[in-house]
């Protein structure tokens, strides 16, 4: 069975964009990013402790959901001004509150990030 447009948009919206952003915080945590330009950040988190890491990497993970969810309420709120298309479909019209699929137990998070 094929799946739906809005399934696969949200898929491939998480895996390419949440996933990948928490991944990128949890290599920056674990000092693995090689990049001159992090080499000063990952310092700074080589002498916090593991609560202020704990805590660090809640708050990054909301502030990616955040983000995430601001990006969509975008499309939802200018759907007259830009057009989110998925194989000639609008993701827009084909859910009842983008932003909304996110969350909850059956939500795009719940069902396809390697994060939870």
């Amino acid at each position: 069975m094929d799946e739906s447009n809005l399934t696969m948009f949200g898929k491939e919206f998480i895996t390419s964009t949440r996933d990948r952003s928490i991944q990128h915080l949890e290599s920056l945590l674990k000092q693995e990013i090689k990049a001159p330009s992090l080499q000063g950040v990952q310092h700074k988190i080589s002498l916090m402790d593991v609560e202020e890491k704990e805590l660090l990497h809640l708050l990054g993970m909301m502030i990616v959901d955040n983000t995430l969810f601001n990006v969509l309420m975008m499309f939802e709120e200018l759907e007259d001004k830009l057009t989110l298309l998925a194989n000639h479909e609008n993701i827009v019209e084909s859910s009842d509150g983008l932003a909304g699929e996110l969350f909850t137990d059956a939500g795009w998070i719940s069902k396809f990030s390697q994060f939870k």
